[in-house]
């Protein structure tokens, strides 16, 4: 059994594989956070839910009943859990629940994407091509940000369930200014040879002719 079947296992249904998907495809993203950074992708996954959270309060400062959806994204900014989609399934079906993550992230992506997708096209028409009134305009944008924010959330989600290596002592620039330090360094050069015939040794007297 390779890392993947036993991180990401399969059961042969298309929601599982597009889950799995999504969630190495979000791995993929904080690792190359941590070689950027050196910082663990961790970070990166309370900073999105903390981004979705600002975005969707500034849309439910335009309409008010955007408010609850901030339930998820505060929730999961302050209670976050990291877990391998193995580990979450065997809590769902220990509940009666198979799937159930996995169909919500699906779900909850899918809202998110036709939300910014129809709110910005309506944003579009009633603020550039068409002056509507300033309520509809308030409207759209409220949802466009809201849409911005569950996409973020989303992400977040996705990246909090992948499995991820450490983050390098060093990342990327460290080691690459490093190698240019080095080669900028200036190193003692050992004296050069002398040349033949400048420094050579002193000629032995001939020995004494005889009497």
């Amino acid at each position: 059994m390779s890392l993947d079947d036993k991180f990401y296992p399969e059961d042969g249904t298309v929601l599982i594989a597009v889950d799995n998907a999504l969630i190495k495809a979000a791995g993929r993203v904080g690792e190359l956070y941590q070689h950027l950074t050196g910082r663990n992708a961790k970070k990166l996954c309370r900073s999105s839910f903390g981004a979705a959270s600002l975005l969707t309060a500034a849309g439910a400062v335009y309409c008010p009943f955007l408010t609850a959806c901030l339930y998820y994204p505060v929730s999961r900014y302050v209670f976050s859990d990291f877990k391998t989609p193995l580990e979450e399934r065997l809590i769902d079906e220990s509940v009666g629940l198979p799937k159930l993550s996995a169909t919500t992230r699906l779900v909850y992506s899918g809202a998110a994407l036709f939300i910014i997708s129809s709110s910005g096209y309506a944003l579009y028409e009633h603020g550039v091509r068409s002056i509507s009134s300033l309520m509809e305009q308030k409207l759209d944008l409220a949802l466009v940000l809201n849409g911005v924010g569950m996409i973020m959330a989303s992400f977040g989600s996705y990246l909090s369930r992948s499995q991820l290596p450490p983050p390098p002592e060093k990342h990327i620039f460290a080691h690459r200014w490093d190698k240019l330090k080095g080669m900028l360094e200036t190193r003692p050069q050992p004296a050069p040879e002398a040349a033949a015939g400048y420094l050579a040794s002193p000629a032995t007297p001939p020995p004494p002719t005889p009497t």
